[in-house]
C-alpha cells in the first residue's frame, strides 16, 4: 500500500501566539515532493488546519527539504552505526589479511564508527535547531503589550457596542468618555442591578453591579478615555439591551468606518475596539491595515485579525473560544 496525499511541511516564522508559516506539499510516504502553496497557520487539528493562503514562501520550501535531508542523514548514520558496531563486535579492532598472512587494524570500522556518530548527532542537532533558525522573523508580527502604556491616546473618545441586529453577539459595551459614571450607573441600576461597594470618586476606575444572577463590570481607563461594561450571567443579554437604551453606543459598521480613517490614533482605537468585540464582519476593514505604513498599526491589526479569524474558525466547528 502506498501512503500519499498532502501535508504541511517547512514550519517557519513561529510567532508567540502559536501561528506559523508552512508549505503544503504533495507527499508519498510523508516525504514532501511537490509544493502546492504556502499558508499562514493559526491552528492545527486532527482533520486539517485553520489559516490563510499567502504568497509562495521559499523559506518554508527550503526548510521542508532541508529537514527532510537531515532526517535521511540521521537514519543513514543510525543504520551505519549499527552495521559498523556489529562488524566491530564480530571482527574486533583487527582483521586477518589472508594475502599477507597478518592481522591488520580494521581502519574502515574504527574510523567509520565515530564519523557516523558525529555526522548523525550533528544532523540531529541541526534538525532541532532549524526550528529556531527559520523563526527569526516571528516577532515581526507580534504586538508589544507595553506600547499602549508608552503611547497613551489621551482625550480620544470611542463608543462601541454590538451590532444592532445582533445585540447578544458580544458581552462588551464600550461607551464614550463624554458619558460620565453617574449616567452609566443610572442606566445599569434601571435594570434592577445593585451597585456594590459604591466608589468614593465621582469617576472611579472600576465598579460592579449584581443581583446574584447577573453581573456587570465597569472599567474606566483614563489613559485612553475608554469606559467599558462587561455583561455576564443569566440575564446578561436583557441587561445589556436595557443599558443600550439609556447610553450612547456605536454599531459595528461605524467601527469599520473608523478602521478606514486616515488618523492613526483613531485607527489604533478602532483596532482595540475590534479586538474587544471580535466581529468577523470587521475582518475586511482590518485586512488592509496589516500592511499599513505605521508599524504599530500594522502589528496591532495583524494580531487582532488573527484573533478574530481564530475565534471564527472555532465557532464554525462549534467550539467555545
Amino acid at each position: 500500500m502506498i501512503v500519499y496525499g498532502t501535508r504541511l511541511c517547512g514550519r517557519v516564522n513561529e510567532a508567540a501566539d502559536g501561528s506559523f508559516v508552512a508549505m503544503r506539499f504533495v507527499h508519498i510516504w510523508y516525504i514532501p515532493l511537490i509544493p502546492i502553496g504556502s499558508w499562514e497557520v493559526y491552528e492545527q487539528h486532527d482533520d486539517g488546519f485553520s489559516g490563510r493562503s499567502i504568497p509562495f514562501s521559499f523559506k518554508a520550501l527550503f526548510a521542508a527539504w532541508f529537514r527532510t535531508l537531515l532526517v535521511f542523514t540521521i537514519l543513514g548514520c543510525l543504520a551505519g552505526v549499527v552495521m559498523l558496531a556489529i562488524q566491530l563486535l564480530a571482527d574486533g579492532f583487527s582483521v586477518w589479511n589472508a594475502e599477507l598472512q597478518v592481522r591488520e587494524i580494521n581502519w574502515p570500522v574504527i574510523a567509520g564508527l565515530p564519523v557516523a556518530l558525529i555526522v548523525g548527532i550533528g544532523s540531529l542537532l541541526a534538525y532541532r535547531g532549524s526550528y529556531s533558525w527559520f523563526s527569526s522573523a516571528a516577532e515581526e508580527s507580534g504586538w508589544d503589550p507595553g506600547y499602549a502604556e508608552e503611547h497613551p491616546l489621551e482625550g480620544q473618545i470611542l463608543a462601541v457596542a454590538g451590532d444592532v441586529d445582533a445585540p447578544d453577539s458580544t458581552p462588551w459595551l464600550i461607551v464614550p468618555a463624554a458619558t460620565d459614571f453617574a449616567t452609566i450607573n443610572a442606566a445599569v441600576e434601571a435594570t434592577g442591578l445593585v451597585l456594590m461597594a459604591p466608589p468614593a470618586q465621582a469617576e472611579p476606575s472600576s465598579a460592579w453591579w449584581t443581583d446574584e444572577l447577573t453581573r456587570v463590570d465597569y472599567a474606566f481607563d483614563q489613559a485612553t478615555w475608554l469606559r467599558t461594561l462587561h455583561f455576564a450571567g443569566e440575564h446578561a443579554a436583557e441587561a445589556k439591551e436595557l443599558v443600550c437604551e439609556q447610553v450612547v453606543w456605536v454599531r459595528g459598521t461605524e467601527v469599520a468606518e473608523m478602521l478606514r480613517s486616515t488618523d492613526v490614533r483613531v485607527i489604533r482605537l478602532a483596532i482595540a475596539a475590534a479586538a474587544k468585540l471580535g466581529f468577523v464582519t470587521l475582518l475586511s476593514a482590518l485586512e488592509p491595515l496589516r500592511s499599513h505604513a505605521d508599524a504599530h498599526v500594522r502589528q496591532a491589526a495583524e494580531v487582532t485579525w488573527r484573533e478574530i479569524m481564530y475565534a471564527g474558525e472555532l465557532k464554525k466547528r462549534g467550539i467555545a473560544a
